[in-house]
Parts: C-alpha cells; structure tokens; sequence
C-alpha cells in the first residue's frame, strides 16, 4: 500500500477544503474520509475494508465536480489508490 501518497493526497484535500464557500455538510463527510483513510493507514487499526472509503471519496467528487475542482481532482486520486491498494 502506499501510505505516502495517500497522507500526501490526504494533505492536499485539506488545503482544498480550506475553501470558505464549501458547505458544513460536505465538510463533515471529507473529515470522515480522512479519518477512516487514517485508520486503514494504521497498522493498529482493526479497519482493513476500502470500500466504504472509495465510496465515500467518489460521492464527495461528485459533489465537488463543478464548483471544486481541485477537490475534486485529488478526490479522484484517493479514490483510484485505494482501489488499487491491497489490504
């Protein structure tokens, strides 16, 4: 798994998210996105199933397309590393 470029992507969708015009709902559905992609990162962790997360990621891109799209592009990437990341 590469967990560089996810906390990298991770990182970047923060600085995205630093928009003032993004909503308190979708704000709270990319906090848990990060959480969970944090707790798949956690060797600890007893998280170890993607697919709620790329879910996730692919509904909030959709919500970003138009208005965010850097969100949106970086949101496109976690969703295509964690389909590829094996778990």
């Amino acid at each position: 798994m590469d967990k560089h470029k996810l906390q990298d992507l991770l990182a970047q969708l923060q600085q995205a998210l630093d928009d003032p015009d993004i909503d308190a709902d979708t704000l709270q559905l990319a906090r848990q996105l990060d959480s969970g992609i944090h707790q798949l990162l956690d060797e600890q962790s007893e998280v170890n199933d993607p697919d709620p997360f790329m879910e996730l990621s692919r509904k909030l891109e959709a919500g970003f397309a138009a208005r965010h799209p850097l969100a949106e592009r970086v949101l496109r990437e976690i969703g295509n590393t964690l389909a590829n990341i094996g778990i």
